[in-house]
């Protein structure tokens, strides 16, 4: 576990705040295209959002699976610089931050503003689903003896096996009761090493499922608790010769 500080290079590569609407609700697709266009200035590519149905056939029937497009579920919206993307789907509202990611009050502002564009079309008043999730991929150098060195809760290989690591993936859940929700914490071997250093992915995904009202600050005074549960996971997750890198 490490002391909190503020870290000058931060290795966050995606931050998103992810809402879903209530189960009652739906956003008609007609007006979210509507709300796509006059996002264009600043989002000037659109995708839409499908979903893929595989309908596989009965064991041993020489029948090739079949694979069939659902209609499409909202828009995906791309900015020019591919720093940051909106989707707007009929059942709910996603922000995703891509690098360069400045900090935590322009990532909420924007997301915030985006939201009450979308706000304005649906008209929801009650969310299910509320998530923030912060991927960081540590660059740690090489040569590496151990991965306690860097990280508090590294994988462990029982004694007697060979202690070298090739790949791993290793996934938590652990309940947060003042949220009624929980954290998915990933960690994973990245793609590499690349110049001299292990890519090792820290991925911090704080949730909520629950009816939230959205017609008061229930929703920004969660938020923020998500994000101190999310910092706290973080630092507690690394060692202090982590921070340095990043200091």
């Amino acid at each position: 576990m490490s002391n909190r500080v503020r870290l000058k290079k931060a290795p966050i590569v995606e931050a998103l705040i992810d809402l879903m609407l209530g189960p009652q609700h739906t956003v008609d697709l007609k007006n979210l295209k509507i709300l796509a266009d006059q996002l264009s200035g600043e989002f000037p590519k659109c995708d839409e959002i499908r979903i893929a149905q595989l309908k596989l056939p009965p064991s041993g029937s020489g029948i090739a699976p079949e694979v069939s497009h659902l209609p499409p579920v909202g828009y995906k919206l791309t900015s020019s610089n591919g720093s940051e993307v909106v989707q707007l789907k009929t059942d709910g509202f996603t922000f995703n931050q891509l690098p360069p990611y400045q900090d935590w009050d322009y990532f909420f502002r924007r997301f915030k503003h985006l939201w009450e564009l979308y706000q304005k079309t649906a008209k929801a008043t009650e969310l299910r689903r509320v998530g923030l999730r912060y991927i960081n991929n540590l660059q740690l150098p090489l040569p590496l003896k151990f991965l306690k060195d860097y990280l508090a809760a590294p994988p462990v290989v029982p004694a007697g096996m060979p202690q070298e690591i090739s790949d791993y993936v290793m996934r938590v859940v652990v309940p947060l009761a003042d949220i009624s929700g929980g954290a998915i914490i990933t960690q994973a071997l990245g793609r590499g090493p690349h110049s001299g250093q292990l890519p090792l992915i820290l991925d911090i995904d704080v949730f909520t499922e629950r009816a939230i009202k959205t017609a008061d600050k229930t929703l920004w005074d969660l938020l923020l608790k998500m994000r101190e549960h999310k910092n706290n996971i973080f630092y507690k997750s690394i060692t202090e010769k982590t921070v340095e890198l990043y200091s």
